[in-house]
Parts: C-alpha cells; sequence; structure tokens
C-alpha cells in the first residue's frame, strides 16, 4: 500500500510513491552531493490486514489464511539535476507479522535510485522515470531468504488536474542463499546426481503494468492498477509427489510451517490487480484502504487466488 505526495520543488510537481516501512535512512543517501536542489522526506506507517492464501497453495485444502500487521519506515533525498531532470534516492525497512502463520514472519531492507526526466513545461507534460533497487528479505527460516534485483521503466502523464496515468515495466532477479538439505527434503530419497536444487527464492520475474490515480475534490485519492507477471512463485503442501517434483524448479521442506509442509519452485504467469484509497486526517498524515488480488497460473498444471486487505496509518515528515 502506498501513499503519494505531492510537493512542489522549483517549481516542479514532484509525485514521490513510498511503501510502507520501518528504519532509518541509509547514511550513503545523506552523503550524497546536493545539486541545484534537494529535499529530504521520510515516512512512518501501520498498516493491519488480512491474506487468505499465505503458502499458495495449489487447492483449497492448502489456501492458510492469517490476519498480519506491518510496521514500516523509508527516508530518502529528492535531488533537482536541471529543469527537467531529477534523480530521488531512498531506503527503507519493513516487518510483517503473521498471525497465525508466525513462520512467515519477516523483515526486509531495501534501497532504490530513479531518474526521471520531463518532456516539456507544466504539470502536463509527459514524464519517463527509470529506477533501480535491491532488497534483502529475512524470514524464520534460511531457505526462504532472498535477495532482489529490481529495474522498471515508467512513462506517466497527468490528464487532468486530478487523473494521471501511468504505464510501464519492470525486471526482478531474484536469488536464495545456499542451503544444505535437512532430514525431511532427504527422505524421499531422490538421485543426489538428478534431485532438484534446494534455492525456493532463486529465479527471473518480468513483469507490465498500468495503472492510473484520481483524486477527489475533498483530498480523497483513488488508485487501481493491473499487472501481469511472467515469473516464480513458490508454493507448498502437505501432500508432496512425483508428478509436482518433475514439474519443479526447486524443492525443499518448508520452514514456515512446525513440519509436514514442503515448498516447490513452480514457474507461472500471475494476473495482480489492485485498487487504493487514501483519506487524508492531516496536511501530513492519512489513512489508507487497499485491496489486492492475485491468480494464478503455474507450470503444475495448477493454480491459486490470494487476496490481501490492508488498511493503514501513515504519516509524512
Amino acid at each position: 500500500m502506498w501513499n503519494p505526495v505531492y510537493c512542489l520543488i522549483d517549481g516542479q510537481e514532484l509525485i514521490v510513491m513510498r511503501y510502507k516501512q520501518l528504519a532509518l535512512l541509509c547514511a550513503l543517501l545523506a552523503l550524497y552531493p546536493v545539486t541545484s536542489g534537494a529535499n529530504v522526506f521520510s515516512q512512518l506507517s501501520v498498516s493491519i490486514g488480512n491474506e487468505s492464501n499465505v503458502p499458495r497453495g495449489l487447492d483449497a485444502d492448502h489456501e492458510v489464511e492469517s490476519q498480519f500487521m506491518q510496521l514500516g519506515f523509508s527516508g530518502g533525498k529528492f535531488l533537482q539535476l536541471g529543469l527537467n531532470d531529477s534523480l530521488t534516492l531512498s531506503s527503507s525497512v519493513t516487518a510483517n507479522h503473521y498471525r497465525k502463520t508466525s513462520g512467515f514472519d519477516n523483515y526486509a531492507l531495501g534501497g532504490q535510485a530513479e531518474y526521471l526526466h520531463k518532456f516539456g513545461f507544466g504539470a502536463y507534460a509527459p514524464r519517463l522515470g527509470f529506477s533501480v533497487g535491491a532488497n534483502r528479505n529475512f524470514m524464520a527460516g534460511r531457505v526462504r531468504d532472498s535477495f532482489g534485483k529490481t529495474a522498471q521503466l515508467i512513462l506517466s502523464k497527468r490528464f487532468t488536474p486530478a487523473f494521471m496515468l501511468r504505464v510501464g515495466i519492470d525486471y526482478e532477479d531474484i536469488d536464495s542463499p545456499t542451503v544444505e538439505a535437512d532430514a525431511a527434503t532427504l527422505s524421499f530419497g531422490y538421485d543426489p546426481r538428478f534431485r532438484l536444487p534446494f534455492e525456493l527464492f532463486s529465479y527471473h520475474s518480468k513483469a507490465a503494468f498500468i495503472d492510473g490515480e484520481y483524486a477527489i475534490a475533498n483530498g480523497w485519492l483513488l488508485e487501481g492498477r493491473l499487472r501481469r507477471i511472467d515469473g516464480g512463485t513458490v508454493s507448498s503442501t502437505t501432500q508432496p509427489s512425483l508428478p509436482l517434483y518433475k514439474r519443479a524448479r526447486a524443492f525443499y521442506s518448508d520452514p514456515g510451517f512446525d513440519s509436514g509442509w514442503f515448498a516447490y519452485l513452480l514457474d507461472a504467469m500471475t494476473n495482480e490487480w489492485s485498487a487504493g484509497l487514501s483519506v487524508p486526517m492531516g496536511t501530513d498524515t492519512s489513512i489508507n484502504l487497499r485491496a489486492t488480488w492475485h491468480d494464478s497460473k503455474s507450470s503444475a498444471d495448477g493454480s491459486y487466488e490470494n487476496s490481501i486487505v490492508t488498511v493503514g496509518y501513515v504519516r509524512n515528515f
């Protein structure tokens, strides 16, 4: 869930989309040299939500629902490089706690740099943005840890004072740490010469998306997005099988549960729909509502659905 913040710097409108996060701004960002202008920003957020299919189960018997709480802090610096060019540097930390599936508790550290070019003058001029980022995710079980590198290209245009549209593509490269097989994984007796890797989160994904936002006169902000993702998904089950194993790219016992669950890395094509509403509560605060729905088709000839609903409080500094 995100909260757009609008401000004017040297006559240009800046739209900063910041996710819920929880930590101090990287010292590196504070040391970055300021050119013709700079603006430091930070954001604190708290949210609660419900996720319908935490382990990405491929059938109703393995769809485990859980409520969760998220804390976050993010911060960064906006640098005006010229009349139509800017650079935004940011860093973040998030922490998630699941009520019913505490094995999926996690925290993540991230950083991002975004370059933005504006084609012309005024608020209605199109803008082209390119960003790169990195994030490190830590979970209760080393096999679910991951390190991701991202790149994104976005073209945006404001058509009216209230309505903006964006289209873009993105790419993500995710790596897992190397782990040794545990007793549960070895119990299947797969031939060591041919068995699957254990690194569940080692895959690439690419996506295309379109999203828009509409500002209502009372300050409320509506937004919606459609995103199509070609990549991987980690799905868990209590009924592992050889046919599923043959279609997977990695396999390991799932540390997200006490015992009896196993996780597969599968190729997947996912459609993601999301909608959000931001309600201002003051100059620097808002209440944000968001709903996201995933429909994923996996390489195992199975599919899963997952919905996430959140409500959060955001404070900008």
